[in-house]
């Protein structure tokens, strides 16, 4: 697509993630809202959930392994499947909705369930089965010990367990339950770290998972035709950073190995009521936080953003900030799952959307609703949500409410 995605105004959301035998899970299902916030202790599993819905989407374009190259996954198999049990299956299922061809409402709307089952054999990791839903019907499955596919007849004899099915037929079919399908897959890890969101990079540089990148994505936002999305990017800014104007980009040389250097740009803010301004390199990290998220929102066609603790490095008072930019990818129609140990955070999300992680050696990773753990009815009227969790704490939280 040419030139800067312009956000379409629709809901399309995951609304259920299934997962068994993956790292942690041993077997969890996780409803998931607009947006998603997931709380726990370090090394509950809540990443993990997150890195599902990464590896679902590489599914879509890459092989499950590779000899030489980039795969889906590249860790050893006790890594990857629960209980280091080479043995056991993995599977995830995504199911969702989308809007109708013609109606926006969620009345309108088409669901979708996916799944793909993946095992070690041979020594390599394989694709052992596959099936597509859409409202209710099978559009395709596929049991890879065999060549056919239900709902397409005979299917390439090539197939060893590397591709999925539907990153072999997608691209071939103009059907709308797999065009849909293709988009809704997709999702976008965020790991941002404010010092490269503040290095300068090359003009032709797209924003990247750790925030390098994004004065090239801020470049080619001012170099558009399309001015909207520039527009909706600064009109954004200045709501959520009064004191911020606009934002442009200045040529930079960028130091390299040996004494070299290569032409770049910076991003630079402007000071409303000024002529004054200064480097994305001075300004501060809850600015550049919200920068780099307003670039994925406004720069990038992704559907959905999985964010890794939005909060790290920010100061308390801006948390607030991060939070209003997350709630402008929601309302844009984008879906954000995220994680959190702040409950500053916390405190300005609503507890239908918060999903409480924890982990036993038997069990594997849990997940419960914030809105079903124990005695919240009556907890919620004393604290603030926040405060709720990080007073009571998970292990009081988690058991069932009686």
């Amino acid at each position: 697509m040419d030139g800067p995605y312009r956000a379409r105004y629709v809901r399309t959301v995951i609304t259920r993630l299934e997962i068994e035998n993956f790292k942690a899970i041993k077997k969890v299902a996780v409803d998931l809202t607009p947006l998603t916030v997931l709380v726990g202790p370090n090394d509950s599993g809540k990443s993990t959930l997150l890195q599902v819905l990464e590896m679902l989407a590489r599914s879509v374009t890459m092989p499950l392994w590779a000899p030489d190259g980039e795969s889906v996954l590249d860790r050893p198999p006790e890594e990857v499947l629960f209980n280091r049990d080479v043995t056991r299956t993995a599977r995830i299922t995504v199911s969702g909705r989308v809007p109708g061809a013609e109606d926006h409402l969620p009345a309108g709307s088409d669901e979708y369930v996916y799944s793909i089952a993946f095992a070690f054999s041979g020594g390599v990791f394989r694709f052992v089965d596959e099936l597509f839903h859409w409202n209710g019907k099978s559009q395709f499955t596929h049991d890879f010990q065999k060549s056919s596919v239900a709902g397409f007849g005979s299917g390439p004899n090539h197939w060893d367990g590397r591709f999925t099915v539907f990153s072999t037929f997608f691209r071939s079919k103009a059907d709308r339950p797999l065009a849909c399908l293709r988009e809704e897959l997709d999702s976008f890890l965020v790991t941002f770290d404010a010092s490269r969101l503040r290095a300068p990079s090359a003009a032709t540089d797209t924003l990247s998972s750790s925030g390098k990148g994004l004065s090239g994505t801020v470049d080619q936002l001012l170099t558009a035709m399309d001015r909207a999305p520039l527009e909706a990017f600064e009109n954004a800014l200045r709501r959520i950073s009064p004191h911020v104007q606009g934002v442009a980009t200045r040529p930079v040389n960028i130091s390299l190995p040996g004494g070299s250097w290569t032409p770049g740009k910076e991003v630079w803010f402007s000071l409303r009521g000024t002529k004054k301004g200064f480097s994305a390199q001075e300004a501060s990290t809850g600015l550049v936080l919200v920068a780099g998220y307003l670039a994925l929102l406004h720069g990038t066609a992704h559907r959905r953003f999985l964010v890794e603790e939005p909060e790290t490095g920010v100061h308390p008072n801006a948390a607030l900030a991060v939070v209003d930019v997350l709630r402008e990818m929601v309302a844009a129609g984008r879906q954000v799952i995220t994680t959190t140990h702040s409950p500053i955070v916390l405190n300005y999300m609503e507890p239908e959307d918060v999903q409480i992680v924890t982990r036993t050696a038997e069990a594997g990773v849990i997940v419960t609703p914030m809105i079903k753990s124990r005695f919240f009815d009556e907890r919620i009227q004393k604290f603030d949500l926040g405060e709720l969790w990080y007073s009571v704490g998970e292990d009081a939280l988690v058991s069932p409410a009686s």
